[in-house]
């Protein structure tokens, strides 16, 4: 069975799921199933890419392929600009291949990258001493609201 679906929202209403101006298209053909674009707004930002989940092979072999701009760190920890950890926005990439016949043995398999990077925005003092995993320091954090700038930070995480 080969279908081609084509779906633009502007929104989508569901709780906790602040998607926006969706673009996607699925392709299937051959047991090769392709979205692309996969395009959405989320937390402030962009998410642009491609899937491609090669039904065909044993194991199964999924291709993700994204990029992601101006995404809003406090939203997506779930705060608000006052009161959230971590402010500012992220941009960055993801490509990976998983090979599995289900998503836990996909991403147990995961090969590829994921890189970001961040410009501007604050931290506050208990994040900074929980990311350190200093327990003591991180118990005296929590008197303390205070925060820091973060003038730029860069991160790859390879699997």
């Amino acid at each position: 069975m080969n279908a081609h679906i084509a779906l633009r929202s502007d929104n989508v209403l569901a709780p906790d799921r602040p998607l926006r101006d969706v673009l996607l298209t699925f392709d299937l053909v051959d047991r090769r199933l392709t979205l692309s674009p996969l395009k959405f707004g989320l937390r402030g930002g962009t998410v642009l890419g491609e899937i491609v989940i090669h039904g065909e092979a044993k194991p199964v072999r999924s291709e993700i392929n994204a990029a992601f701009s101006q995404l809003d760190l406090a939203q997506l920890v779930g705060g608000k600009e006052d009161d959230a950890p971590i402010t500012g926005q992220i941009y960055g990439r993801m490509r990976l291949t998983l090979l599995g016949n289900t998503v836990r043995r996909g991403m147990g398999n995961a090969n590829g990258r994921l890189a970001m990077a961040m410009t501007g925005g604050e931290i506050d003092a208990l994040a900074v001493e929980a990311a350190g995993l200093d327990i003591g320091q991180a118990l005296l954090a929590l008197c303390d609201d205070e925060r820091f700038p973060i003038r730029c930070m860069a991160m790859e995480f390879n699997a």
